[in-house]
């Protein structure tokens, strides 16, 4: 079951010689967590009254294939769990047809106020 998805395109600032992570053209591993942060952020924001926000506090994922700059990338979320304040996120990241990665997102939900002011 998909709850969510939100497609992403490989710009050149997202490659891994661009943000340090590797020399190569591609896109990077951290821009790849990137979007699946942001898919999961833009799936909670809805649900939240204007004094709380979400933090992201855990993510883990394989990167499984490289994606050219151009290459328009979709993440799907596709489990979302709920307990207590925290949303546990399971993502599917895909170029085309192709899987080119996968990951577990938590964030916990956070009274802004009371929160920028720790």
């Amino acid at each position: 079951m998909v709850f969510f998805r939100k497609t992403y395109q490989t710009k050149t600032e997202h490659t891994a010689i661009s943000i340090g992570s590797g020399d190569l053209p591609v896109l990077a591993t951290p821009s790849l967590v990137a979007f699946m942060e942001n898919a999961a952020f833009t799936y909670l924001a809805p649900h939240l009254d204007q004094t709380k926000s979400s933090v992201g506090i855990e993510v883990t994922i394989q990167h499984l294939a490289a994606s050219q700059v151009g290459q328009d990338i979709t993440i799907l979320i596709t489990a979302v769990q709920h307990e207590r304040h925290y949303y546990h996120f399971e993502l599917e990241a895909y170029a085309g047809d192709t899987l080119v990665g996968r990951g577990k997102h938590r964030r916990a939900i956070v009274i802004i106020e009371r929160f920028l002011g720790k």
